[in-house]
Order: structure tokens, then C-alpha cells, then sequence
């Protein structure tokens, strides 16, 4: 059996039992799905995107699809299936270099229940069940330590779907990781002046982007929900998009992903190093090694992203230093160098992102 229909048979097990490695599902409607007259199952076949399946239905406004992010910082060979009931909607396996970013544009018009299951390489599985509404737009799946995936949607003076991961934009995004929708109220811009004040649903396990048209070193942004108010000045040096976690206490960040950690001894001799890191206040790493003589050790995706981050670094032959971030680190990969006297900490730019069309 080969990787695609193996992962076909797993997605739609739950819609009966499996007859063996030709059983990917079958349709239910009689009139758009029987048998053909040459004997050929046509519920095997794949239907015409975008799907919009058996009468009756409802059509959403525009077609929904999927976005497939590697955020891991290593190739990652994926498949994704998607699937309606016991049919088979779509499905796609290929090599994902990271930063890079595959886009699987109208799949779906049909307003309805889908399983998207998502494997990889590395032995990442995760399925969803996702109900695209009019007020929703396309799931974002991204590969980092593990696989996850949001709802998303995305705000400007009217509310509705459009391109919430497009990072060429300058955006404020909501993340929404709880499963009930989060009601927040945004502020953009001085308070007795603001460019923006709305309220907004973050929709649960979801994320809402709102483009920021107008933006200047110092710009104040203050979100409120629950009995929670979050007010932060965004700077330059945080970068063109900013996000915020509304499902519990606020933290505030300048990039999404985990980062790759590398430790670095520049004496020309042995030393050891005790390492530890705090993100958003929360003991994030704590390591001890033993370096060679100007000696590297890398390891992937280790930090997780945070706003603000804090530092204990510690040598056998007396250097012990603490210090913390004083603004919001891009993205990219976090040096730590060890010198004679002194450690110095370093954020390396992230990799151009890559876009990819999935359906070519």
C-alpha cells in the first residue's frame, strides 16, 4: 500500500470499516455518486474542486482551502488529506523545505463538517475536525515541534475572510488556542485619537490577523477581554507583525515559532556551561554541557517563542551572568556566545519565507 492511500485509509477510518488498501470511502448520495456503467466506483475518483458535494447544501461566499507552514527548521516530507464524511475531498504528499509555506487554495464551497489529517517524516500526526463559516477563512497547519493548526480570519474595516498568514503585511494577530471563541476589544493608535477601535470573536482554536495600515515607532496597541487588559508600545524593532495569546494571561510576542538554540564556547579550551532560559517568565531551557575548545552544539527548535526573554549563563571557571531581553526578539535562530569575561546572546534573522502553490 503506498504512503498516500495508506494515509486516505486512516483519515476516513472512522467512517466504517476498511476493505483493504482500495478502500478510501465511498459516496452516500445515489444520484452524484454511484456506480459507474464500466463498473468503475466513481466515489474513488476525486471530485472537482472546489467542492461543493451532494444536494442539498449551502455554499459558503468564496472557496475556503488550506495553508501548510513549516516552521520546524528542517525538510519535512508531508501528506495532507482532507475529507468530507467518507469521501475523499483532496489529498497532497510532497517535501516541504523549511520556511516555506504551501498553499492549497480553494478546495472547499460547500458549508460543512471536513476531517483534515496531517502526517509527516518525523512521525508528526494531527487531525482536525474544521467547519469553514462565512466569518471564517482558510486553516493554517503549521510543522514546528509538533503539528498544529487555526481557524483563521482576518479583519479590516469590515469583518470577513481573506489572507491571514500573508507575512508581507503588517498585522496584529490574535491566537485563540482554547476551544471557545474569545471576544476582544482592540484599540490601534492614541487613545484620544485611535485609528481603530472594534470589538472582534477570535474563533476557538483560532486566529484572527488585522492589517495595521497606519504604524509608527511607538505605536500604542491595547487589547482587552475577559478581565484582562493588555497594553504594549509597538516599536520598530518588533518587527511587522506582532501576536497575542487571548486564551489566558497576556503575553505578547514577536514571532510564532520555536527557535533553534546554538551555544557556542570561544576559548581555545574545555569549559562547562550551564544555560538557562526563561520565556515570558516561565522556565523555558536549562542545560548543562560540556564544550571543547571553541565548540558549537545546536539544538532545533528548543526555545519557544515569547516577548521577553531571561538569561542565566554559568561557566566552571567562575563567568556567571543574568540579563534579559529588553525588546521583542525577531524571528530567527538564538546564539548564545561564551566569551572569556563575558556571554553574549544574539538573534540571528529569520529565513525568507517561501511560497509554494500546492495545486500545481
Amino acid at each position: 500500500m503506498n504512503r498516500r492511500r495508506l494515509l486516505a485509509a486512516l483519515s476516513t477510518a472512522g467512517a466504517g470499516a476498511l476493505a483493504g488498501c482500495g478502500a478510501l470511502g465511498g459516496g452516500t448520495d445515489p444520484a452524484a455518486e454511484t456506480a459507474g456503467t464500466d463498473g468503475t466506483d466513481e466515489a474513488t475518483t476525486a471530485p472537482s474542486l472546489p467542492y461543493e458535494g451532494p444536494s442539498p447544501r449551502a455554499l459558503l461566499d468564496a472557496p475556503r482551502g488550506l495553508r501548510l507552514r513549516n516552521a520546524a527548521g528542517a525538510f519535512r516530507f508531508v501528506t495532507v488529506a482532507l475529507d468530507h464524511g467518507d469521501r475523499q475531498v483532496f489529498l497532497d504528499s510532497r517535501g516541504v523545505p523549511p520556511a516555506t509555506l504551501v498553499t492549497y487554495d480553494g478546495l472547499v464551497r460547500r458549508r460543512d463538517d471536513y476531517r483534515v489529517v496531517v502526517e509527516t517524516d518525523a512521525g508528526g500526526r494531527h487531525r482536525r475536525e474544521w467547519s469553514p463559516t462565512p466569518w471564517t477563512g482558510d486553516l493554517l497547519v503549521t510543522l514546528d515541534r509538533d503539528v498544529t493548526s487555526r481557524a483563521t480570519a482576518t479583519c479590516g474595516p469590515e469583518c470577513g475572510p481573506g489572507d491571514p498568514t500573508a507575512d508581507s503585511d503588517r498585522a496584529l494577530v490574535l491566537d485563540n488556542p482554547a476551544d471557545d471563541p474569545v471576544t476582544v476589544d482592540v484599540r490601534l493608535g492614541p487613545s484620544f485619537d485611535p485609528d481603530l477601535a472594534r470589538r472582534y470573536q477570535v474563533p476557538g482554536v483560532g486566529r484572527l490577523s488585522l492589517p495595521v495600515s497606519r504604524w509608527s515607532d511607538d505605536y500604542p496597541v491595547r487589547l482587552a477581554y475577559g478581565d484582562r487588559t493588555v497594553r504594549h508600545e509597538w516599536r520598530t524593532a518588533d518587527g511587522d507583525r506582532i501576536y497575542a495569546d487571548v486564551s489566558g494571561p497576556p503575553r505578547l510576542r514577536c514571532s510564532n515559532a520555536h527557535r533553534d538554540l546554538v551555544v557556542v564556547n570561544r576559548p581555545a579550551r574545555e569549559r562547562e556551561v550551564g544555560l538557562r532560559i526563561e520565556a515570558d517568565g516561565e522556565l523555558a531551557v536549562e542545560r548543562s554541557l560540556v564544550l571543547g575548545p571553541e565548540r558549537r552544539r545546536a539544538f532545533a527548535n528548543d526555545v519557544p517563542p515569547a516577548g521577553e526573554y531571561g538569561f542565566r549563563i554559568r561557566t566552571d571557571d567562575g563567568l556567571d551572568e543574568s540579563f534579559s531581553t529588553s525588546i521583542c526578539p525577531a524571528p530567527g535562530r538564538m546564539l548564545v556566545n561564551v566569551d572569556e569575561r563575558a556571554a553574549v546572546v544574539t538573534v540571528r534573522g529569520a529565513e525568507p519565507e517561501t511560497v509554494v502553490d500546492g495545486r500545481t
